[in-house]
């Protein structure tokens, strides 16, 4: 590219020139506004002051330079460009607007709501624990409260115990514990200890980084924080969810009246209270701020805000009766572990061979078990994708569809192999003359239920979201007998 002024070759990307400085693209700057304009132009795109220097006289519209008009005599300072002065006057009534200080004030407390709620979920991830108590006769008295440290280092301590005791039990025969005892008691703390540790390490890392972001864009209009905010959100849910499926209550119907219930300890609960009020607070102000943008976007967001809602309730009831089961008169809705466990434990201690049944329902406990693990892991997956999905503008991203289609899938294999076990525990009963009452509870089935509702959600909202980005066809203005 050739210099028009001192004729030196550029290259074809220069925009000023090597050797005296002239602007190769044609533009120059406004005096007034500081913004480009084509070098041609005699006023300014942006804010209509002269480009060239010259004067217009503000009595009679004529462009002069100098001190006075030359056609009707007005002074030039008298005769300024009305222009300049039009340009600036909107520019300083908006930095007397009260309402752009109230926007920005608004948008510090929003963001103050929404990193109290990370700093909220770090703080309360390291006093996460879970309490068990008994009811019988009218009455609750609690047994136990374990924190999360006990779930990550002492409960191996306890384990060991266990087995040490029952080596020792009878010094002079040799007990045989096989695989499935050891699998029965390692493998919930493994899954719950992987929860409560994963969340910690999360919570942690993504609590530094909104604090390193919140302490150094303090005082500006906006402090975006979304996205340090979804994974410890998930995995928060993840630590209190699959402690609380594993270890569910055992409840007791029929002859007996006594239930033990697992639950969340004041912490956890505390927790929950106040993320979700920050958060809903935040939500408010958003509406208030862009109420017109969320309104937009509700077809997006609507659809997917199902989908995770819905795999949340799914989590949530993967807490519920697993199965029913008993013999006479006396019945006990069980949970996972409870039934699963025990099962296992039982045929690990098992002395002698192993009938055919009872090594197939081993079988079945342990694949159920990694069923759930996951189910478990697809599900916190894509309610993770599904709140991306949401506070994004993105186009949607195909991992969200990818884990809803997995969670559909592993909540179907969990619900069959639920039946195979029930059907297996018939066979058994039959087998030894006894009468075993095994019914399906209800969570296997609300799971799929529920697993299938969000896919159809998401699928939903890829439609949707497809159909908002696809262009308009032009219209055919052409009339139909045209020759």
């Amino acid at each position: 590219m050739e210099c028009k002024k001192c004729g030196a070759i550029n290259p074809d990307e220069a925009v000023f020139c090597a050797q005296c400085g002239t602007r190769l693209d044609g533009k120059a700057p406004c005096p007034s506004c500081g913004k480009l304009n084509d070098e041609t132009n005699a006023y300014c795109n942006f804010c209509g002051t002269r480009l060239d220097g010259k004067t217009v006289c503000k009595t009679c519209g004529a462009v002069f330079e100098g001190n006075f008009c030359p056609k009707c005599g007005a002074g030039a300072r008298a005769a300024e460009t009305a222009a300049t002065h039009a340009a600036a006057a909107p520019k300083a009534a908006a930095k007397a607007l009260p309402g752009k200080t109230a926007k920005r004030v608004i948008r510090l407390v929003q963001s103050s709501l929404v990193f109290s709620a990370i700093f909220c979920m770090l703080v309360f991830s390291l006093c996460l624990g879970f309490t068990q108590t008994l009811k019988s006769g009218g009455e609750t008295v609690p047994v136990e409260t374990e924190n999360v440290y006990y779930f990550l280092f002492s409960v191996w301590k306890d384990i060991r115990m266990v087995f040490d005791a029952l080596s020792s039990a009878s010094p002079d025969v040799e007990v045989l514990i096989y695989f499935e005892a050891y699998f029965s008691l390692y493998m919930p703390y493994i899954l719950i200890a992987v929860a409560l540790g994963a969340n910690i390490v999360v919570c942690l890392t993504y609590g530094i980084l909104a604090v390193v972001k919140f302490s150094t864009g303090i005082g500006r209009t906006d402090v975006p924080l979304a996205k340090y905010l979804v994974p410890p959100v998930v995995s928060t849910l993840a630590a209190v969810t699959v402690p609380l499926a594993l270890m569910g209550a055992t409840e007791a119907t029929g002859d007996t009246s006594a239930q033990i219930s697992f639950g969340l300890n004041g912490a956890g609960v505390a927790e929950i209270v106040l993320v979700a009020v920050f958060l809903a607070g935040a939500i408010v102000l958003e509406c208030l701020l862009n109420g017109k943008a969320v309104a937009n976007r509700l077809k997006k967001i609507v659809p997917f805000a199902i989908g995770a809602l819905l795999l949340a309730v799914a989590a949530g009831v993967l807490s519920a009766n697993f199965f029913t089961l008993g013999a006479g008169q006396t019945a006990a809705k069980t949970s996972l572990v409870s039934m699963l466990s025990g099962f296992l434990f039982m045929i690990g201690l098992y002395s002698g061979e192993l009938p055919a049944n009872l090594s197939r329902l081993s079988t079945l406990s342990v694949v159920e078990y990694f069923t759930f693990a996951l189910l478990a892991a697809c599900i916190l997956l894509t309610i993770y994708f599904l709140l991306r999905e949401m506070f994004s503008d993105e186009k949607s991203s195909g991992e969200t569809l990818l884990f809803g289609i997995f969670s559909a899938a592993f909540a179907v294999m969990f619900l069959v192999v639920a039946v195979l076990i029930k059907n297996k525990l018939l066979d058994i009963g039959v087998e030894n003359g006894t009468e075993i009452l095994a019914k399906l509870g209800a969570m296997p089935v609300a799971v799929l239920v529920l697993s299938l509702l969000a896919l159809a959600a998401v699928i939903v909202g890829f439609a949707l979201g497809r159909a908002q980005r696809a262009p308009e066809k032009p219209q055919d203005d052409t009339p139909d007998n045209a020759d």
